[in-house]
C-alpha cells in the first residue's frame, strides 16, 4: 500500500530523526557477579528481581559506585528553578 503511493517503508516508519542512540549508564551493578548490570529503564533483570525479593535487598544497595563504567557519559546539568512572577506565571 505505501509502496503503491510512492513512499518507502523506512520513511514512515524509520528511526525518528536518524541519529544513532548512544549508550546508557550503568546504574546497579551486582556485587556478586559485576557482569551482571542494569540501565535502571525496563524490566528489572532476574538477579535483582531474585535479591529483592522478600526484603533482602533493596535497590539503592545495587546501585554502581565504581565510576568509568562503559558507557558513562556526562551527568546532565542541574535545572535552575524557574523564576516566578506576579499572579504566579513563570518569567523568563
Amino acid at each position: 500500500m505505501a509502496k503503491k503511493a510512492g513512499f518507502d517503508i523506512r520513511e514512515l516508519f524509520g528511526r525518528g530523526n536518524g541519529r544513532p542512540r548512544g549508550k546508557l549508564a550503568v546504574k546497579y551493578r551486582d556485587p556478586s557477579n559485576p557482569v551482571n548490570t542494569w540501565t535502571g529503564r525496563g524490566r528489572m533483570p532476574r538477579w535483582m528481581a531474585a535479591a529483592t525479593r522478600g526484603g533482602q535487598a533493596k535497590k539503592e544497595d545495587f546501585l554502581d559506585r565504581v565510576g568509568g563504567g562503559e558507557g558513562r557519559g556526562v551527568s546532565p546539568a542541574p535545572i535552575a528553578p524557574a523564576s516566578v512572577g506576579p499572579a504566579g506565571r513563570r518569567v523568563g
